[in-house]
């Protein structure tokens, strides 16, 4: 590929472009008879909304060199499991497609899902009483997810510490290890070392460990005007970890906010209140939410190529460490 612009050298346009055309060819092998076909989004993944004759559909172009096929296909398999639970999730459509992008070795895989109707909410839209649905509807997943027994061919990441830290982890920032500077390093050490002995304190009973969805922060959260439950999509990052890592997206999004406590609190009653057995884990939130800080700047350095963040990883990561120092100046590991 010497001498070529690779897929990730493109602009941004040319990437979603080359996407666009990648969703469009395996909507042709799932048979979908394509209205419309509009970007929702792209960050980790694209995710295109596709309208058709017979309903709406997401279209995900999975990024590439991500996730092999084999997780995705279990990924599809617990969204099933949890649909059939009641918990309100996209179902999954069609095999999983490989086709290829211009610039990138290798397949690069695209899944489609069924579209949930509904609309997602910014951070600072949400009332207290959606954040206490939010909570509820994770012990829900979570409660749900306890009894779910996988096959010999289901294949989900750990998000224990090693997991979330070590090399070759679902947050491994490979060649973007070089954005972080002795100081970022030295600071997400101790950090990792304060998060390990929290969660071998913790353990990983039947209680605190299970399959997560990981990433559920808002846009990832889908409201109705029917009362059914608050949605909840894109389980690209979902794994086995400890529950309370399913609480921190929001309480990290919020963390800048006038609201912080009050969205923590909502979130945590909403949460205790489906899962009352959960209460003796809240001395070790905090920490959680510290590892949610660290996932994040691993999560940056690593996808350092995507052209939105191009320019500005370097920022980001010395903003993200200052505060790193401050969750260490007021977190303390509970002990086991």
């Amino acid at each position: 590929m010497s001498g070529t612009t690779t897929f990730y050298q493109q602009t941004y346009e040319e990437q979603v472009a080359a996407m666009r055309g990648l969703a469009e060819e395996a909507a042709g092998v799932w048979d979908f008879t394509l209205q419309d076909l509009r970007l929702i989004a792209y960050t980790n993944n694209a995710v295109f909304r596709a309208q058709t004759p017979d309903g709406n559909y997401a279209i995900r172009v999975h990024r590439p060199g991500y996730r092999p096929p084999q997780w995705i296909a279990s990924a599809q398999t617990w969204m099933n499991w949890l649909a059939a639970g009641g918990v309100r999730v996209p179902h999954p459509v069609g095999d999983i497609y490989g086709g290829a992008l211009r610039g990138m070795e290798g397949a690069v895989y695209c899944t489609a899902t069924t579209w949930l109707e509904g609309e997602t909410r910014p951070l600072d839209a949400l009332s207290i009483a959606d954040i206490e649905r939010i909570g509820e509807q994770i012990a829900r997943l979570h409660d749900i997810s306890a009894q779910f027994t996988p096959d010999a061919d289901f294949i989900r990441p750990r998000l224990d510490w090693r997991g979330l830290f070590g090399a070759g982890g679902m947050y491994d920032p490979g060649a973007g290890r070089a954005h972080f500077d002795a100081l970022a390093v030295a600071l997400m050490e101790r950090a990792t070392e304060r998060i390990a002995v929290t969660m071998d304190a913790l353990g990983e009973s039947a209680e605190a460990f299970g399959l997560i969805h990981g990433d559920l922060i808002a846009k990832n959260l889908i409201f109705s005007e029917r009362d059914d439950g608050v949605g909840i999509v894109d389980f690209d990052e979902c794994a086995y970890g400890y529950y309370l890592y399913d609480l921190t997206p929001i309480i990290w999004l919020a963390r800048t906010t006038s609201r912080a406590q009050a969205i923590r609190e909502a979130l945590w009653r909403g949460y205790v209140k489906a899962r009352p057995q959960a209460e003796a884990q809240r001395p070790y939130l905090d920490v959680f939410v510290m590892a949610r800080h660290v996932a994040s700047c691993r999560w940056i350095a690593g996808n350092a190529r995507h052209p939105h963040l191009r320019d500005k990883v370097g920022g980001i990561i010395a903003e993200r460490m200052v505060e790193l120092k401050a969750y260490l100046a007021r977190t303390d590991a509970p002990q086991s």
